[in-house]
């Protein structure tokens, strides 16, 4: 199994679910526990220090396995779905410039809140799908995914299971694909270990997490089960965490990966 975690660089300010500090520190120690690859968190891809991280990565050898763009929504409230035509117009454009950097590390680019809510305005799904489509059209053109994450209510009021987030993906073609976070997917879906079945060859991207946001195996979800079924729906790419840095971020995920190895271990 191939392992990510995510990385917020110096462009993303506020309390992250990320390793953070200078790209070659936070990629170095990364290395330390044999991750194989980040999850690269981005505020703005126009503003992101390019010449910093590709530095890093060369000297590390650790790949980008996917543009995590919460920070879009989370530091200046973009959202496809949002009123202000200015806002959507932006949110598009960061959405593309997200689909171009991703392209160049051959990653994925993930689209979770950023899509917006839809039940405030009665224009909101036609947005929604206005938005999606044009940042498909160049991932299309460019061989990057675009990944959907189903998000529990109340973070989001539409994709908030494996089941809905697979039949949205499938009416949009191309390369739009799904992901699984077993935080939400543990809330969402009535039955969590069947969602990596449910999502199959559409599943490309997977966030680790224990109940309530903890590390994982600091909490009540069966995470070994989850890797059985992950491994039985053939999934080829990386695991990735999204959990809160507690106590502090290094730590965080020297537990996390511990943790997980010793499951992969258990099961031979």
């Amino acid at each position: 199994m191939k392992w990510s975690y995510p990385y917020a660089g110096a462009d993303v300010p506020g309390t992250v679910m990320a390793l953070r500090g200078t790209p070659y520190e936070a990629l170095s120690y990364l290395g330390s526990l044999s991750f194989d690859a980040i999850e690269l968190l981005v505020r703005d891809p126009r503003e992101l220090d390019r010449g910093a991280l590709d530095g890093a990565l060369a000297a590390t050898t650790m790949t980008v396995s996917a543009i995590g763009t919460g920070p879009m929504g989370m530091v200046d409230g973009l959202t496809l779905t949002a009123a202000d035509a200015d806002v959507r117009a932006e949110t598009v454009r960061r959405l593309v410039a997200s689909v171009e950097l991703a392209a160049a590390w051959g990653a994925q680019v993930i689209v979770g809140k950023l899509r917006g809510a839809v039940s405030g305005h009665p224009d909101a799904l036609s947005w929604q799908r206005d938005g999606i489509l044009r940042i498909l059209e160049q991932a299309d053109a460019l061989g990057v995914l675009v990944t959907f994450e189903p998000q529990s209510v109340p973070h989001v009021d539409n994709l908030t299971t494996t089941a809905e987030a697979v039949e949205f993906v499938r009416g949009l073609g191309g390369n739009a694909r799904v992901m699984i976070d077993t935080y939400h997917s543990d809330i969402s879906d009535e039955r969590p270990l069947e969602a990596y079945g449910i999502a199959g060859v559409l599943l490309s991207h997977v966030h680790l997490s224990d109940d309530e946001r903890k590390t994982p195996g600091a909490g009540r979800i069966a995470l070994g089960e989850h890797l059985a079924a992950i491994e039985a729906a053939g999934y080829p790419f990386s695991l990735s965490f999204e959990f809160t840095q507690s106590p502090d971020a290094r730590t965080a995920a020297a537990d996390a990966i511990s943790h997980m190895r010793s499951l992969v271990s258990s099961r031979g």
